[in-house]
C-alpha cells in the first residue's frame, strides 16, 4: 500500500469513527432531555443504531469490498430488522 493510500484509509477510519461518536452523542442528547416525544426519540435512536451498524460493517468489517450479493443481503437485513422492530413498537403503542 502506498503512503497516500494508507493515509486516505486512515483518514476514512477517523471520519467514520467521528461520525459514530457524533451519532452516539445525538442519541444520548435525545434520551436525556425532553427535546422530543419519547416515541420519536426511540424511533430516531433505532434509526441511528441501524445506521451505525451499517457503518461498522461496511468500514470496519470491510463489507464494502464484499461481493454485491453479500452487501445487498446485509443492507436488506438491516432495513428489515430496524423496520420490523419499529413497526412492532408503533403498532403496540
Amino acid at each position: 500500500m502506498t503512503a497516500r493510500r494508507h493515509s486516505d484509509a486512515r483518514s476514512l477510519v477517523i471520519r467514520v469513527w467521528a461520525l459514530l461518536a457524533g451519532a452516539t452523542l445525538v442519541v444520548g442528547w435525545l434520551a436525556e432531555g425532553r427535546h422530543v416525544e419519547p416515541r420519536v426519540a426511540l424511533t430516531v435512536a433505532l434509526a441511528v443504531a441501524a445506521f451505525k451498524a451499517r457503518l461498522v460493517l461496511l468500514h470496519y468489517m470491510e463489507l464494502r469490498h464484499a461481493p454485491l450479493g453479500w452487501r445487498l443481503a446485509f443492507e436488506a437485513w438491516a432495513l428489515a430488522a430496524a423496520g420490523g422492530i419499529l413497526a412492532a413498537y408503533w403498532a403496540a403503542a
